[in-house]
């Protein structure tokens, strides 16, 4: 009887060892393993985050070169190449890069030209430009022979619509309407950064969470802010 006894004490034992490094073994295999791994959607987030964001900053800016016959002429009136367009929105360098004085009026620019042959008239419909100058009272105008050359069209960040963006952000029922545009779970944050390389030229962040995983794209851009284009680096986030 008592050898009867042992023996099923210990096929009792030997059952719930073998029980105990089965069960280990199957939280080892779910833990480390991961047979069942979910989705990583980070990707897809970050492409809904960029082209929202794109789509809600990015502007044109046309760039139209002016070609005079002389390089002595000091101010001087051409038509108004654009559509569109005022002193609020245009803005025009010489070819060493130097902001030029103007005005426009009944459709003609009046320049204040810095003996220069070639100049660049710049236009965007979204940026605000409030630091133009009016040419020199004394600036007495004519008509040159001149030519318009091919312009150029480029695709820019404007800090007037990224201004507009982050007014919307900081706002809960705007916020909620941009994950909707970009087509955001509710459950995911997005945030943006544009630096160059010696400080943030703007921030639209909110509070993240301790120890919450980020995932982040770093894509390099050019920027307009007023009249002033840069290049720079817009850091994506999603959380």
């Amino acid at each position: 009887m008592g050898i009867q006894r042992n023996k099923k004490a210990v096929s009792t034992i030997e059952m719930m060892v073998s029980f105990t490094i089965f069960l280990a073994f199957i939280i080892f295999l779910l833990t480390y393993l991961n047979p069942v791994k979910m989705p990583d959607i980070s990707g897809a987030l970050l492409d809904s985050a960029e082209n929202g964001i794109e789509n809600a900053a990015e502007t044109d800016l046309i760039e139209m070169p002016v070609i005079l016959d002389s390089a002595t002429i000091k101010c001087f009136n051409i038509e108004n190449p654009f559509t569109k367009g005022n002193e609020t929105n245009v803005f025009i360098k010489d070819s060493k890069g130097k902001f030029v004085n103007f005005n426009l009026t009944d459709k003609n620019f009046t320049i204040q030209g810095t003996e220069d042959k070639m100049y660049y008239l710049y236009f965007s419909e979204d940026e605000q430009i409030t630091t133009n100058k009016a040419p020199s009272p004394s600036c007495t105008t004519t008509f040159p022979p001149y030519k318009f050359s091919i312009p150029r069209l480029k695709k820019v960040y404007s800090y007037t619509l990224l201004t507009a963006f982050n007014s919307s952000y900081t706002n809960d029922a705007g916020y909620l309407s941009i994950k909707e545009r970009f087509n955001l779970p509710i459950t995911y944050n997005l945030g943006l950064r544009i630096y160059n390389s010696t400080s943030t030229i703007i921030e639209i962040m909110r509070q993240k969470p301790e120890k919450v995983i980020v995932k982040a794209r770093e894509i390099p851009i050019q920027i307009i802010q007023g009249r002033e284009t840069q290049y720079a680096h817009m850091s994506i986030q999603v959380w």
